[in-house]
């Protein structure tokens, strides 16, 4: 249990990290396109979908990649492995059954909540507000949370980390799942995306014009 809190209380502080940097830096954005503006901007920012999905996003994925790539010990620290010449990797697929299948107990269960639920979980958020934010589909969003998964397996063959393919298939189930469930809100997050391509097609243009007349 003390593994799974640990594991929660990191997903947290970096999720409250990319939080803290993303929303001034995106505040700023938006001022220069003069989309926000005053003490109402914030406010503003959080009332659109479009823009709660993006701020989701990146939190999801910099929290995943904070997680997956730092040393764990220190906040921010990246450790790279003395020895490149045996990198700490596993090619079996679906190992990690009967690694939970060789644990007792509490270890079992702590060992299944990190390395199997804890994969598909964390990928979940990542392919469903990957589509939310972009207006993608079910394909798409799982093709991004593969390929963020497969460059952090990649990236941990640099460090003392270990690197699974079970956490790659584990990793695009969760985005998978994720893609899936949004498709029931997908017309909620897609709203602002469409409304930005009707302001610049034809029909935006028309309604534009007769407002000014």
């Amino acid at each position: 249990m003390r593994t799974v809190a640990l594991y929660l209380l990191d997903l947290l502080f970096w999720a409250a990290a990319v939080t803290a940097v993303y929303i001034p830096v995106r505040l700023l954005i938006l001022r220069r396109r003069k989309k926000v503006s005053g003490a109402a901007g914030l406010r503003d920012l959080t009332r659109q979908s479009h823009e709660t999905a993006l701020l989701l996003f990146f939190i999801s994925v910099g929290a995943v990649l904070a997680m997956t790539l730092t040393s764990g010990d220190i906040p921010g620290r990246i450790e790279f492995s003395k020895d490149l010449s045996s990198p700490n990797i596993s090619l079996e697929p679906f190992r990690i059954f009967r690694v939970i299948a060789g644990k007792e107990g509490a270890d079992r269960f702590s060992y299944a909540a990190v390395n199997l639920a804890g994969n598909i979980a964390v990928f979940i958020p990542v392919g469903f507000f990957f589509g939310a934010a972009f207006g993608k589909g079910v394909f798409p969003s799982l093709a991004f949370g593969a390929g963020l998964s497969l460059f952090i397996e990649f990236f941990q063959l640099l460090t003392p980390r270990h690197s699974d393919i079970d956490d790659l298939i584990l990793n695009s189930l969760g985005a998978l799942i994720g893609a899936l469930l949004l498709l029931p809100f997908g017309k909620l997050f897609r709203g602002a995306p469409e409304e930005k391509k009707k302001e610049t097609s034809g029909q935006g243009i028309r309604e534009r014009k007769q407002k000014t007349k």
